[in-house]
């Protein structure tokens, strides 16, 4: 059996041609590929050989061990470093998603009463609370703010987009394409219990269609039209 060519496996192989082909083997390419890139003959058998010289064996050994070590230490750099940004993006997104709009606003019927105190008509009024007021989860659940006709608007973020955003954050990929969703009336129903009931759908549902929602982001006005009575 042929001697070592080295007395350490950490040092590189005294044959270049052997050492490049330690270093194409522990870089996981084939043995003939490995071969070849390394000038040696394409050849099955006299492959074989070299790559259980013990010498080259124990050098792609080490080899292969030191690149698992290297890889660890810098996945394990780079989820430190992703850690908080992921941690920020998660509540953001559950700011988003599991947001109720009653927390930023509130609207209600009231009714239009005549001078004998008959009731005549009903208006709707819409109140936004001050944003100073609002915690930063639920300033979170607006996309912009702006004024059009002497009147404040908010545009909301869509919360099934939030909801796929973060189950692609969490689980480190797409939701599964599993229900079509048309529409969404929200009456009795929270907009909170809504939303999680699109989170519940969108993680048991089976494979069997394709997610259609709409994208356009909801816009709320100060001032609401005054809807007759029926």
């Amino acid at each position: 059996m042929p001697k070592p060519k080295t007395s350490s496996p950490s040092q590189p192989l005294l044959n270049q041609r052997h050492e490049a082909f330690a270093l194409g083997v522990a870089n996981a390419a084939k043995l003939l590929d490995a071969a070849e890139s390394a000038g040696l003959k394409r050849d099955s058998v006299a492959t074989s050989r070299i790559r259980w010289r013990p010498e080259v064996d124990a050098r792609i050994r080490w080899l292969a061990k030191r690149r698992v070590e290297v890889e660890t230490k810098t996945f394990a750099r780079r989820k430190i470093a992703r850690g908080d940004v992921l941690e920020r993006t998660v509540k953001e997104l559950e700011s988003i998603a599991f947001s109720d709009i009653g927390e930023i606003a509130n609207w209600q019927r009231e009714p239009i009463l005549n001078a004998d105190g008959e009731v005549i008509d009903y208006r709707t009024t819409l109140q936004i609370k001050d944003s100073a007021k609002l915690t930063s989860a639920q300033r979170a659940m607006v996309k912009s703010a702006f004024t059009k006709s002497g009147e404040i608007r908010l545009e909301l973020h869509d919360k099934l987009s939030a909801l796929l955003g973060l189950h692609k954050a969490l689980i480190g990929k797409d939701a599964p394409a599993s229900v079509t969703v048309n529409q969404v009336n929200v009456g009795a129903v929270s907009a909170l219990e809504a939303a999680r009931k699109v989170h519940y759908l969108l993680a048991v549902a089976a494979n069997a269609g394709q997610i259609a929602a709409p994208r356009q982001p909801v816009t709320i006005e100060a001032k609401a039209d005054e809807t007759p009575g029926e």
